[in-house]
């Protein structure tokens, strides 16, 4: 049996059924690490708390856990699917994937590990009388067609994308984060001296350490504050990231549970409410079920841009539920902690005023905080002058505002668009472009600000608004002015498996002047996400079946160019051969008195199954304050149990649901139950 869950507190879940022979089951609440006062006392000496506090702590955060000397986080599960489609592109040729670096050259490193590998004599592996048993072994490779012993096409573009991801999070750090595997001593710290060092992000479907870590619920874990631990060993590595429990294996998911498992290494606790250990996000959407935006340390999944925060959000609170302890938890600045946890921030490329202005442009530039501001030479412009500030072609977290300014430091123009959530993992108006026209010819220059879109309650401030961007400038020391590039040519789209389509193209007979920054790809219409200016491919994931038109545009500081189109005929998944659904049963609050349990039955799908089915999952949705019923836990059984007795100890509505197995997969979901508050 395996358990998935998205719990913001231990569950328990009791199994019963009518049938003959098969016992009833049952599976206690998680154990919250070691509780011991021996173990509590040692973590609470690491860290430089009483006894007293780091009490106080475990119970405000029910996911925060101790392990010999250690503290961890276990982290929840993303939702079950992405919300839709989904674009995935590769910047780098794929021969590169595992070559790629954010930071070449800096002393701290965060290794993305897709690879597998071997995790022995740890404090997973119960060295320093940490409470797991994780075997000495080799964890498996990251894979989605089964083979972990190489990587597919498809495999090495999403490898891509998580990475482009992450490596936007800490781009305002002064580390590498990187694909390619390092030497250990660069993952490790031999003594205070020693400032080469960093962590390792093990990204692996490793179910023997999923099970024994959290009994199968969670989508990462890792120790808090251990990034620059001096441990030549690397006692406290990895932090793990389970992509079969984020979405499975959805980019975004991969990539936000991994910036936040490296930030617990790094310190971080958890963004929550004073009634939610995770906070997922607020602000308006044009999907109904995303948000514009969500902090990292949070559960940010569903939200369009991810940030760094000061838990500054409505009921914002370090940690979650729970009492309020002092001491350790009173860190809520999270670029700050991270700047004084091992990942210093980098080194400003220019200076804030016209007089400490930059005299080149760079290929890329960065905002580090939101005191940073960027300042560039254009040198002598005269005419239409354009100045177009691009920020991260996936996952941008900086939000962007251009000025022009004279050679005195008066503002002649500016642009800061509003941003707008467009789906899940799209918002729009972040990049920023200014023009001027009929500028006499003069010295000018550009500055670069990251800026919020609005305030904390319903929007973000300009504190997380960090991270890298490009320039191009038209108009200036005879520079021809920049157009829009060309249709895409020879745009060719192919299905290549169940709601995958493949699209390939080549680039614009012209680019207009500019450098194209990336590609827009539409689905019927709908702008669905980009890639990065150096790609000509994009795959898109859960196309529904049918005939589309896709759409492929090249972007450049000008603005969007034409359309290339092309039409594909997706195949209906076959539904035939798997099982149809199962007929959900009405859902009944349990006995009054005891734990709080609910009961549902069902009925097997109606007609012959071929083959027959083997097994059932069991899932049950809870309503959170927007009022829409998410996923918090999931059980997958061999035995046809006929009904289910749902314990937990948390308050609230919730409605269920099933889906049968057999030999060739899952079939579709029932509907949802009726909803029902137990009891």
């Amino acid at each position: 049996m395996r358990t998935t869950s998205r719990p913001l507190a231990a569950l328990a879940v009791l199994l019963t059924t009518a049938l003959a022979g098969i016992p009833a089951l049952s599976f206690p609440a998680d154990a919250r690490g070691d509780r011991d006062r021996d173990s509590v006392s040692r973590a609470a000496e690491r860290y430089g708390l009483s006894e007293t506090e780091l009490k106080a702590m475990l119970e405000a955060d029910p996911d925060l856990r101790v392990a010999g000397p250690g503290l961890y986080y276990v982290d929840p599960a993303a939702p079950e699917s992405a919300p839709g489609p989904m674009v995935v592109g590769h910047a780098f040729p794929l021969s590169e994937t595992f070559e790629l670096h954010s930071k070449p050259g800096s002393q701290r490193t965060i290794y993305l590990d897709f690879n597998g590998e071997n995790v022995s004599d740890t404090w997973w592996n119960g060295a320093d009388g940490a409470p797991y048993t994780v075997p000495n072994m080799t964890h498996p490779a990251w894979t989605l067609d089964g083979n972990p012993g190489s990587f597919s096409d498809t495999e090495r573009m999403l490898i891509q994308d998580v990475f482009l991801r992450v490596a936007e999070d800490y781009a305002p750090f002064d580390v590498d984060v990187t694909t390619e595997e390092p030497d250990e001593a660069a993952l490790t710290r031999a003594n205070a001296g020693d400032q080469v060092y960093g962590t390792r992000a093990l990204i692996t479907p490793s179910q023997t350490a999923l099970d024994e870590i959290c009994g199968g619920g969670c989508g990462g874990v890792a120790f808090l504050d251990v990034f620059d631990i001096e441990s030549p060993s690397g006692v406290a590595q990895p932090a793990w990231v389970f992509p079969q429990n984020l979405g499975p294996d959805n980019a975004k998911y991969i990539a936000d549970a991994t910036t936040h498992e490296v930030g617990h290494n790094l310190s971080l606790m958890h963004d929550g409410t004073t009634s939610e250990g995770y906070y997922s996000g607020h602000g308006a959407n044009a999907d109904p079920f995303a948000f514009l935006w969500g902090p990292i340390m949070g559960a940010p999944y569903d939200a369009a841009v991810t940030q760094w925060g000061l838990n500054d959000y409505p009921g914002g609170k370090l940690g979650g539920p729970g009492g309020d302890p002092d001491g350790f938890q009173a860190n809520v600045d999270d670029i700050v902690t991270i700047s004084e946890s091992g990942a210093p921030i980098r080194s400003d490329e220019a200076g804030g005023t016209v007089a400490t202005a930059a005299a080149t442009i760079p290929g890329t530039g960065y905002i580090s905080s939101r005191t940073d501001v960027d300042v560039y030479n254009l040198g002598t412009c005269s005419g239409t002058v354009t100045v177009a500030a691009n920020n991260a072609a996936v996952s941008p977290n900086l939000d962007i505002k251009v000025e022009l300014l004279s050679a005195g430091g008066t503002q002649l123009a500016v642009h800061d668009p509003p941003a707008v959530g467009q789906t899940y993992d799209v918002a729009g108006g972040l990049d920023a472009t200014v023009t001027a026209t009929g500028a006499p010819s003069a010295t000018y220059y550009a500055r670069i600000d990251g800026v919020g879109a609005g305030n904390a309650t319903t929007s973000y401030t300009d504190y997380g608004s960090v991270g890298a961007y490009t320039l191009q400038v038209s108009g200036c020391d005879n520079a021809p002015p920049v157009t829009a590039p060309s249709v895409p040519r020879n745009l060719v789209g192919v299905q290549t498996g169940e709601g995958v389509v493949d699209l390939d193209w080549d680039v614009p007979s012209t680019d207009g002047g500019g450098v194209i920054t990336q590609y827009n790809v539409y689905l019927d219409g709908t702008l669905l996400g980009n890639v990065p200016g150096s790609s000509t491919a994009a795959q898109v994931i859960d196309v529904a079946g049918g005939e589309h038109d896709f759409g492929v545009a090249a972007v450049n500081s000008a603005g969007e160019g034409p359309q290339a189109h092309v039409t594909v005929e997706v195949d209906d998944p076959d539904p035939e051969a798997k099982p149809g659904k199962p007929i959900i049963g009405p859902a009944k609050p349990g006995r009054k008195g005891g734990p709080k349990t609910a009961t549902v039955s069902w009925l097997p799908p109606t007609g012959v199954t071929n083959p027959p089915i083997d097994g059932f999952e069991f899932i049950a949705y809870k309503q959170n304050r927007q009022g829409r019923y998410v996923r918090v836990f999931a059980m997958e059984f061999d035995e046809v149990f006929p009904n289910v007795k749902y314990t937990t100890p948390q308050r609230g509505l919730y409605k269920f649901a099933v889906r049968a197995h057999n030999g060739l997969g899952y079939g579709p979901l029932s509907a949802k139950s009726n909803a029902v508050r137990p009891r």
